[in-house]
């Protein structure tokens, strides 16, 4: 029996120069691979000027010739990816730069199927803009059902143009399956009006990689591990707040581990942290780690004693339940997606930007005022969201909606 045809686009996916970036996409993709053929397909934008814009679509209608559709093999597998690029310029309004990235991918889509005879049975889109977008075009192209799993921690629709906001919510509404990563993104959906059938499947982390490790020996020191992004969603001056309380309160025997994904350049170019924990009188106590390759964060997770994510907003949290599967108790503001996993048997939720109470609740279990069981604070997220439960419930999706195609296709 053939394996159904599954292919996911995505704006993200992980490089040698970035091997974090997107990785989940690459890691549910690979997941998927054992019962569906599945392929993934990247954009890659290469910038231009109005005029080379203007002087391509001058080509490309009249002398009759394609727009540029690179298919090249990623280095990460698997599953087997590849890269589309298309022309991008800043100077154009959105609906130019849609036409460019959408051509790309017809014609990507296009030799696949002419060449390789390769045609999916599904389109399986990561986040609505541009992925949900492009899935569209190519329905309304090679007749192809779309779904789309909205990632978006901000999903705000007065940041687009009134055009590309008309586009985000005709697609969100006419996709074949809107999946999304939490409650509180489907809350988010709900408030822009779309509505329709929204499936919250979570996301996948890998329990065989993220797991508990038992302590040889007693530590000197109480260790506090954060890992973000430098954005002011992720607000870690609270957290650093948060540390600068603990130190005044007298409890120098902490040790703080954060770990940024970006360069130190790149970070600093928003924000420097290491600044301000200098300006603080708390530098002796932060040690900070820049883009960590995945295979090492998780002895970061094994040896901290408490996981704190101080974000304003996140969709999911796959930080919050990479620590939980690998036993430690979590300190988090109340932030939406991590609403959905962390509770009083795991956890404690603190308010938005409150550093007073976030250092309260690192106190609490740093005092053994609350104690928590590693492998019940495992087991709160396995079950949820671990290899087996993710693949079953979106095997479901995959299936049930190739089958309802194959059938109208028949009838």
């Amino acid at each position: 029996m053939k394996k159904p045809k599954i292919l996911v686009l995505s704006p993200w996916y992980p490089s040698l120069a970035n091997p974090v970036q997107g990785i989940f996409v690459q890691e549910q993709s690979a997941l998927m691979t054992e019962d569906f053929d599945v392929r993934v397909l990247v954009g890659k934008p290469i910038y231009i000027s109005r005029f080379d814009f203007l002087l391509q679509k001058i080509k490309t209608k009249y002398l009759k010739q394609n727009l540029p559709s690179k298919i090249s093999p990623y280095p990460i597998a698997p599953p087997a990816a590849y890269e589309a690029t298309y022309f991008y310029s800043p100077d154009l309004e959105a609906h130019h730069n849609l036409y460019l990235m959408e051509e790309c991918f017809k014609t990507a889509l296009n030799y696949w199927i002419e060449k390789e005879n390769w045609k999916p049975d599904l389109i399986h889109a990561h986040v609505t803009n541009p992925s949900g977008i492009v899935a569209s075009v190519l329905q309304q192209s090679f007749d192809i059902p779309f779904i789309i799993t909205e990632h978006t921690s901000t999903f705000l629709l007065h940041e687009y143009s009134y055009y590309l906001s008309n586009r985000i919510i005709h697609n969100l509404l006419n996709a074949n399956a809107v999946l999304v990563v939490s409650n509180h993104q489907k809350h988010l959906l709900l408030i822009h009006k779309i509505y329709r059938p929204i499936d919250v499947v979570g996301n996948l982390v890998d329990e065989s990689h993220f797991f508990i490790k038992n302590q040889i020996s007693e530590k000197s020191k109480f260790v506090i591990l954060n890992t973000v992004r430098p954005s002011f969603e992720k607000d870690l001056k609270t957290f650093l707040y948060s540390v600068n309380e603990l130190i005044k309160a007298g409890h120098e025997d902490i040790k703080v581990e954060i770990i940024l994904s970006r360069s130190r350049e790149d970070t600093i170019q928003f924000e420097d942290y290491e600044k301000i924990c200098k300006d603080l009188g708390i530098a002796q106590f932060c040690h900070f780690h820049y883009i960590i390759p995945r295979e090492e964060i998780v002895s970061f997770y094994q040896n901290c004693d408490v996981f704190v994510s101080s974000s304003i907003v996140e969709s999911f949290g796959v930080a919050v339940c990479e620590a939980l599967m690998c036993g430690k108790p979590i300190v988090s503001t109340a932030n939406g997606g991590v609403e959905d996993m962390v509770n009083q048997e795991n956890g404690i939720i603190v308010p938005l930007q409150d550093y007073q109470a976030m250092a309260e609740a690192i106190l609490k279990i740093k005092n053994k005022e609350i104690v928590f069981d590693p492998q019940k604070i495992r087991e709160s997220v396995v079950g949820k969201y671990g290899k087996e439960a993710f693949k079953n419930r979106l095997s479901k999706i995959y299936i049930d909606l190739v089958n309802l195609n194959q059938i109208s296709s028949t009838t």
